[in-house]
């Protein structure tokens, strides 16, 4: 029995690496409210990442945890491949960012990745506080 040698196992696991699908598991969102101005209805920018394959569009919320009674809207973005969701890519006429009374309050995003139907293929989350320290 003949054994392939090391480069060629290290070729094969690199070119598999490289074609593995994104799943749905890893999905991650990340921003900040760098430049945000309280009250604003200007969206931070979020970075999505391992964003799962046949992702057509992205349904984007936010929440303030210390307030919940209150509907700080959202949207959806066209999946641009670029790895950003930013304000240009969705309309916002029903986003209506943070602007807690005199304090400090934590503020979630929730994105849906959906495919073509419109069916979720994967959901991240990722939360900060507003504002900034």
């Amino acid at each position: 029995m003949s054994r392939a040698p090391a480069s060629t196992l290290v070729i094969m696991s690199v070119l598999w690496t490289a074609a593995a699908p994104s799943l749905a598991a890893d999905f991650a969102i990340d921003f900040n409210w760098d430049g945000i101005e309280r009250c604003s209805s200007t969206p931070p920018e979020i970075t999505v990442s391992d964003v799962p394959d046949g992702t057509a569009t992205f349904d984007v919320k936010m929440v303030d945890l210390d307030f919940t009674g209150y509907n700080h809207g959202g949207g959806t973005a066209p999946n641009t491949g670029d790895g950003s969701i930013v304000e240009g890519d969705y309309d916002t006429s029903n986003y209506r960012g943070p602007c807690p009374p005199g304090t400090t309050h934590t503020y979630e995003f929730t994105v849906q990745a959906l495919d073509a139907g419109g069916a979720s293929l994967a959901t991240a989350t990722a939360k900060a506080d507003f504002p900034p320290e």
